[in-house]
């Protein structure tokens, strides 16, 4: 195939573009849009490959992943082998687990469906996922799966006269389920292969129109704008990506392509460097900026320039000794050594891949005293939250009811404890409440339900049956007449103004079975909401209950063991973990005020932790340099130590 330089030149505007947007450099707040110019470019060069060979009836498809897997693999393999080497060292155990695992599915080419469910691919949280980047070189093998299938079949079908329409059929599949996904699941479509496909294909009808197209006058120059408009005016997070918005990119790369035109800003050294070095300057940016966080490294311009500079080496270096020798082996080197002896390595490391993730991050590796801050965070037998009285999205209508009883042994249950995690994560300090008190009481414990009637718990990918869930233990409370006292306990603003920690995605509460996710009125929402936390209790205290809702614990918003772990491994110290209590204050008002209703409406008690876990400034997920949380908004037996006296006032007025 002829060496075409625009479209090297493509490649370095692609990858500079993403480089200089992730470094946070001003006026690039597109630059992600280079991950769409990579995608025309693969399109239409695939399509062009096996197009070809297969008009000349010498199209392979081995051949075909052969050469693909020599383009990609070693690169990818060096960069995982040296991050799992890294990461041995110095990350804590989750951190090094989900290493291996997002290491693993970058190796095996679904990480895109293991980020999709990680957050939004534009919050915070992106700059700790080390390999997060890699969600597009699945999505490209995945299209490497397919394409030759695709176009195999339709070349033979009829000779292949249904070959062009065929692609835009698809094409437009794909962009339906894009424009689809963008309004529904945004951060699905960003990630998922199948909303992208289109944008591949648009680099095939490239190759199929390309002599009708470069007649068009000043087409190239129209495709550059269209790429540099996108580069530097799309706003970063703010939109539906890829939505409408990437026609723009994925036509000016698609008009370039099609032009065949020379122009100085895309054929000169410069750019022919950075495209020559693009896949291995792609593959290294990413973990030398989630590094430098990691590290604490303040990305001020001088030490971006001098990460943009190591990128730089490591890419060329990565680009002579690993992706060279691969792609283009010296005379005399076997070519099925060459690939045995890679595909062996890239299995080996795909292994320890597995085995980092299998064993949990190997925690043995790290000191003593790391370790057991970390055991902080898996100690299950603090709490009745991680063991089975907890059901979650697995319930399924027709299910009966479970009816777990803690406290006092052979008495009658005189008390019931309803709500999401949060109740379980108190169990231990309720349990012990109770027993005190000779009471028992029913726990009814549903991840992901707030305890309120009529409610759907609505997330990215699952739809959780809280509306079912919540009737019939609202039932089984109003209809047992021994049920004296009955505890309300939920993260409650978790479902109204989304999680607070990083990486999540955003929960919906809706109140109807079909009732979709609506992402705005923020304001319309939280009335709604909080109406019917209200009318749940106050429907409570009218069949003669008495009715106690908690407010909520302080959320730390980073999971506090790992913070402690990591500052004890990296720099020998204790953490502080905290947050000011007027941040607490101002993400609960709109709760705070409804369970005031509440108590004002209909007679609720309202039990406050907060001047138990909180100053008059702070509010610390760490006391006398222990752990309070067993992650981030979870308390563990000791934050429930604390807060047990509610329950003890609560629990013995009766």
């Amino acid at each position: 195939m002829t060496f075409r330089t625009d479209i090297n030149g493509l490649r370095a505007i692609a990858v500079l573009s993403v480089l200089i947007h992730h470094f946070g450099v001003s006026g690039f707040s597109g630059g992600y849009v280079g991950v769409d110019v990579f995608f025309v470019i693969s399109g239409y060069l695939m399509t062009k490959i096996i197009c070809t060979k297969l008009s000349e009836e010498r199209f392979s498809m081995i051949g075909f992943y052969a050469a693909r897997a020599r383009r990609i693999l070693p690169a990818m393999a060096g960069l995982t082998a040296f991050l799992l080497t890294i990461g041995y060292f110095y990350l804590v155990s989750i951190d090094y687990k989900f290493l291996g695992k997002t290491s693993l599915s970058a190796l095996t080419f679904y990480s895109n469906f293991v980020f999709a469910n990680k957050g939004d691919y534009f919050d915070d949280s992106s700059m700790e996922k080390w390999l997060l980047h890699t969600w597009s070189l699945s999505v490209e093998w995945q299209f490497y799966i397919l394409l030759p299938l695709f176009l195999m079949g339709l070349y033979k079908f009829k000779g292949g006269k249904f070959l062009k329409q065929g692609v835009v059929n698809v094409l437009i599949l794909s962009m339906w389920a894009n424009l689809v996904m963008a309004k529904n699941w945004p951060t699905a479509d960003f990630f998922m292969s199948h909303s992208r496909i289109w944008e591949f294909l648009a680099g095939g009808l490239v190759f199929f129109y390309a002599p009708t197209l470069s007649k068009i006058p000043h087409l190239g120059k129209a495709g550059l704008l269209f790429i540099l408009t996108s580069v530097f005016f799309f706003p970063a997070g703010d939109i539906a990506y890829p939505g409408y918005w990437a026609i723009l990119p994925v036509a000016g790369t698609a008009f370039i392509i099609a032009a065949q035109k020379r122009n100085i800003l895309l054929d000169n050294k410069v750019m022919q460097f950075f495209g020559d070095i693009s896949y291995s300057l792609y593959l290294w940016h990413w973990p030398i900026i989630v590094g430098a966080i990691y590290f604490g490294v303040p990305l001020t311009l001088l030490n971006v320039l001098i990460l943009i500079s190591v990128s730089i080496l490591l890419a060329k270096t990565s680009y002579v000794f690993i992706e060279t020798p691969f792609r283009h082996p010296k005379k005399g080197k076997s070519h099925r050594t060459l690939l045995l002896t890679g595909f062996g390595g890239y299995l080996f490391i795909a292994l320890m891949s597995f085995l980092v993730y299998f064993f949990k991050g190997l925690p043995t590796r790290l000191p003593a005293d790391v370790r057991a801050i970390e055991l902080e965070a898996k100690n299950a037998k603090s709490n009745l939250w991680r063991y089975d009285c907890n059901r979650d999205c697995s319930y399924k209508k027709g299910d009966t009811l479970p009816e777990y009883v803690i406290g006092a042994p052979k008495v009658a249950p005189s008390a019931a404890f309803w709500g999401d995690s949060h109740v379980g994560a108190l169990s231990i300090s309720i349990k012990a409440s109770l027993t005190e008190a000779g009471r028992s009481s029913f726990i009814f414990n549903h991840s992901c339900c707030p305890p309120i009637l009529e409610t759907v718990y609505v997330e990215q990918f699952k739809r959780c049956l809280c509306k079912h869930l919540n009737q019939i233990t609202y039932d089984k409370i109003i209809s047992s007449p021994n049920i004296k006292d009955v505890f309300m306990i939920g993260r409650w603003s978790a479902y109204l103004q989304g999680y607070n920690e990083k990486g999540k995605p955003h929960p919906y509460i809706v109140f109807g079975d079909k009732e979709k996710a609506n992402r705005s009125n923020l304001e319309e929402r939280s009335k709604r909401y909080t109406q019917k936390m209200v009318e749940t209790a106050c429907a409570l205290t009218s069949h003669g209950k008495n009715v106690y809702m908690m407010s909520p614990t302080p959320e730390i918003g980073r999971k506090v063991p790992t913070i402690m772990a990591k500052s004890r491994l990296l720099y020998q110290r204790n953490a502080t973990v905290d947050i000011p209590l007027s941040v607490h204050i101002q993400r609960h008002a709109p709760v705070i005020a409804a369970l005031e209703r509440a108590e004002k409406e209909c007679g609720v008690h309202l039990l406050n932790p907060i001047p138990l876990l909180c100053d008059a400034t702070t509010c610390s997920g760490v006391r006398n340099g222990k752990s309070l949380y067993v992650d981030d908004d979870h308390l563990n037996a000791r934050g429930g130590r604390i807060v047990k006296p509610l329950f003890d006032e609560a629990l013995q007025q009766r």
